[in-house]
């Protein structure tokens, strides 16, 4: 299979990627899911003709159609087992939630009631508004497939992603009680192109689980440079303003902490080394680089305190390129949030 193909839509706007960023303590997958359902309601839309400006308004509602789960406790979001009454009322109000965030990013009134209705159904039977048919918005119609076609595909916590073969058979039953019959139709008469495929057959033959790799182009390895050049300048600065010393037993407390939270990294000199690309997706890879800098900051609290720490680390970030220091802005890596070391040999 080629693959998702990342040109057929463009990239997502990264000024909307950092609400995601902040699910993943909460959605491991938060930021795939998001990209998946943008590219997706953006190629429906083109498949219903719509005019090609809505491409674009839905490619971002599909983005953040779940950044109002930003109010749901993780608790809540991962737990194993069935959910009580009261959990589901509050997991009910995220679309409600996502309303407001999609405000306060100043997006449209039309991309706004989308990202209220994706979780309306065609039966009536979806929520917060218990709408059915044609009182659900077209844009939350569209958004409603979208949502549920990248829900299969992408990995959640509790189990990998669907094949596109699951995916097919899967959508079968959505017709008539979850989605528009004709919306589903045009989603699905778009995805081969979004897959690099040419017809809609080509899919069933696909019975494996997607590489999410597939979805993220090359945003990876752009997190990847930023999180790098941020943490080789900490090393150059902290051995020039604490000495030497002081440095190198920073960098062992750090390689004991990333083998007790069996990282394939290691700290040598101004350097992280990685053995291999260890992160199962672009939301892993984001995840794991925050807390490796979080590590960091730890550190650098015990030494110095934390909030002289965190003022210093500010004013290293401005020393980066500005196109390096907008990619971690983008996917919320410059947090200074300090993570636990234990232990923490040779820093005093």
């Amino acid at each position: 299979m080629s693959g998702w193909n990342p040109d057929w839509m463009p990239q997502p706007d990264k000024k909307f990627l950092l609400p995601l960023s902040a699910l993943l303590d909460r959605d491991p997958f938060a930021i795939e899911h998001g990209i998946i359902a943008g590219r997706c309601a953006a190629a429906t839309a083109k498949a219903l003709t719509l005019e090609e400006a809505t491409w674009h308004q839905l490619a971002c509602a599909g983005l953040l159609h779940d950044a109002g789960k930003i109010a749901i406790e993780p608790r809540i979001l991962r737990k194993p087992g069935k959910l009580t009454e009261e959990e589901w009322e509050v997991v009910k109000q995220h679309p409600i939630v996502g309303r407001t965030v999609a405000r306060a990013l100043k997006l449209n009134d039309w991309v706004v009631e989308g990202i209220q209705d994706h979780h309306e159904r065609w039966d009536g039977q979806g929520y917060p508004g218990g709408k059915m048919k044609d009182e659900i918005s077209l844009q939350g119609q569209i958004l409603a497939v979208s949502e549920l076609v990248s829900a299969v595909l992408t990995p959640r916590w509790y189990r990998p992603g669907m094949a596109p073969a699951q995916l097919l058979t899967e959508s079968r039953r959505w017709i008539g009680t979850h989605v528009n019959p004709e919306v589903l139709r045009a989603c699905l008469s778009a995805l081969p192109a979004l897959f690099g495929l040419s017809a809609l057959s080509e899919l069933e033959t696909f019975r494996s689980p997607l590489d999410s790799r597939h979805f993220s182009g090359d945003l990876e390895a752009q997190v990847y440079r930023a999180a790098n050049a941020f943490i080789s300048q900490v090393f150059w600065e902290a051995g020039r303003l604490f000495g030497q010393t002081v440095c190198e037993r920073t960098v062992d407390g750090l390689n004991q902490w990333a083998v007790a939270t069996k990282l394939p990294i290691f700290f040598s000199g101004l350097k992280m080394e990685v053995t291999y690309p260890w992160w199962e997706s672009l939301s892993h890879q984001v995840l794991n680089f925050r807390n490796i800098i979080g590590a960091i900051v730890s550190c650098l609290s015990g030494l110095v305190g934390e909030p002289l720490a965190c003022a210093w680390m500010d004013s290293i970030l401005m020393k980066l390129p500005e196109n390096l220091r907008d990619v971690g802005t983008d996917f919320g890596l410059w947090i200074w949030k300090p993570v636990e070391i234990v232990p923490l040999a040779g820093v005093r």
